[in-house]
């Protein structure tokens, strides 16, 4: 009977991982519509180092990559290399690593919860909580949007469960400690938002399981190994890519922010009283208090996600709504419970949020996206908690599948908004037209191609499109003067140049001018309508790209 339960679990985790690689795959380099532009540009380096070992700024395999000037790490831009040679440079291949790591998540949440729960009561089995856990995380939207894009954190969250699993592991088998230390570490060169996260959690992971670490060579190598690459990493970017990052998104980096609740509120008071009361450390101690709560808000978690655009589903939380009753019912069970594993996954939970509330646009669900499987583990205990109300197997059977049908309808739901609504309403946001106006571009005889908007760095979408020499460009490339926020613009490179267009322009023959639709008028378009070559609309039929060419007249 035994035999049977081991292999029936094993069918269903099949099936959870079936399941998953389905959801992260289907339409696989479709969906999101197009490339943002961190991923052209993380696709671009791996491909420069791919056939110069150089990055696209001429440094022979870095540690940290200027891109933009905000300084990316490295390992994701590596991890695409072998892909890029495997499929070339495309959307799929630049998409493929964090695909995969996504679904190698949902596997590692399994194993590590049956590690963790290994001390549960007998009447709540620790392989039931595993699977429920990863079949919650296979199906959670806020993982496979992440999974199916070219985001660093993902990785970094694969990193972060195979971390705490070899330590939990280490805290029976010492040797186990050093993949855990090299795991912790590793985030560290793959994600900035670790850098806010992991050392923290290490700490705490540290202190809460003091008694149970054993003391010989291998805790000693784990932890001299981390320490060592930790200071690489914070040494090769805390002074560069950290501080760029924390200066664009920081409190302190929105004037209007400070002229509101600290000036005006100074104003007021008309005395010594409002240096008191309003100042920087007081809206900082304020601000952080605010994001922190925030990301654990209804409306973030079950209703409208963040505000980012590309990090979020429109009109979709990153948890689906039945979950809020698994969560609320897992805590009940957590300060009820005793057990090893619990004190772990609330430190878990309860720093998630560290990366979010540093920033202005708190919540943000891919800073937050560390805080995962944390919760499906207490929403797993809260379903098993529940089942276990019911002592009668009809009345279980039934509440469980009263609850999968909820669960269900959610995901197909999910399923409606994401692959089909979503294309739609967020392409302007994932550079939609990008493919379609550079293979254009490519197929015309142009002297000179101008494109407006340097600031949103549409050249890194031809390097990527046209599968630009990278030696040609480095030798040819002009970048307008640093900005005040530490980013790099470019102004031009071979026979293209980004800056605003101007009238004289269109008395140029042999030029193609690119317009953002966003920018264009009526009448502008009436103007110029014996220039205007072709029109590029996104898929809610709006326009996206105006080409112009001046030598139609």
């Amino acid at each position: 009977m035994e035999k049977k339960k081991r292999v029936f679990y094993c069918f269903l985790l099949f099936l959870f991982f079936i399941f998953a690689l389905a959801l992260r795959f289907y339409k696989f380099g479709e969906i999101p519509v197009g490339l943002n532009r961190d991923e052209a540009s993380i696709g671009y380096t791996a491909y420069s180092l791919l056939k110069t070992g150089k990055d696209e700024y001429g440094k022979s395999f870095p540690l940290s990559f200027k891109s933009f000037g905000d300084w990316k790490l490295p390992l994701y831009s590596y991890l695409v290399i072998p892909f890029i040679k495997l499929f070339g440079l495309s959307d799929f291949a630049v998409r493929f690593p964090s695909a995969v790591f996504g679904i190698l998540t949902v596997l590692a949440t399994y194993f590590l919860v049956k590690e963790l729960f290994s001390d549960l009561a007998s009447q709540h089995p620790k392989i039931s909580v595993s699977l429920i856990a990863s079949f919650l995380l296979a199906i959670s939207p806020w993982h496979i949007h992440f999974s199916r894009a070219a985001y660093e954190a993902n990785v970094a969250l694969f990193l972060t469960v195979l971390g705490v699993y070899f330590f939990v592991r280490g805290l029976k088998k010492a040797k186990f400690l050093l993949p855990s230390g090299l795991c912790f570490a590793l985030t560290l060169f793959t994600y900035h938002g670790a850098h806010v996260f992991v050392p923290p959690f290490v700490v705490g992971l540290i202190l809460l399981f003091r008694k149970k670490i054993i003391l010989n060579r291998w805790s000693v190598l784990a932890l001299g190994l981390f320490l060592v690459l930790a200071f690489v990493s914070f040494h090769l970017t805390l002074l560069e890519a950290d501080v760029t990052k924390i200066s664009g998104i920081g409190f302190f980096s929105d004037p209007v922010l400070i002229h509101r609740d600290i000036n005006i509120l100074r104003v007021v008071h008309r005395d010594s009283w409002g240096r008191v009361f309003h100042n920087k450390l007081v809206f900082l101690g304020t601000s952080l208090l605010r994001n922190y709560l925030n990301c654990f808000s209804f409306d973030f978690l079950y209703f409208e996600g963040g505000a980012h655009p590309i990090h979020n589903i429109p009109h979709f939380g990153n948890f689906y709504k039945i979950e809020l009753l698994f969560l609320s019912l897992g805590f009940i069970y957590l300060v009820k419970a005793k057990f090893g594993a619990k004190k772990l996954i609330l430190l878990w939970l309860l720093l998630s949020p560290l990366p979010s509330s540093i920033t202005k646009d708190a919540p943000n669900s891919v800073r937050m996206l560390c805080g995962l499987p944390s919760f499906q583990m207490i929403e797993a205990l809260g379903v098993v908690f529940l089942l276990g109300f019911f002592k009668n197997k009809p009345a279980k059977f039934f509440v469980f599948c009263s609850l999968f049908s909820i669960l269900g309808f959610e995901l197909f739901q999910f399923a409606d908004f994401y692959f089909v609504h979503f294309p739609k309403e967020r392409a302007v946001n994932w550079g939609g037209e990008y493919r379609n106006l550079v293979s254009f571009i490519s197929q015309q005889d142009a002297e000179k191609v101008k494109m407006e908007k340097p600031s949103y760095s549409p050249y890194i979408y031809f390097l990527f499109y046209q599968r630009k020499d990278p030696e040609d460009f480095i030798n040819s490339v002009v970048y307008y003067p640093e900005t005040s926020d530490g980013f790099f613009h470019v102004k031009s490179f071979a026979n293209f140049e980004f800056r605003k267009i101007r009238e004289e322009d269109f008395q140029k023959d042999g030029q193609f001018l690119i317009f953002w639709g966003e920018d264009v008028s009526e009448n502008f378009l009436e103007d110029k309508k014996g220039f205007l070559k072709k029109t590029f609309y996104l898929p809610d039929g709006k326009p996206h790209f105006y080409v112009f060419n001046t030598s139609l007249e």
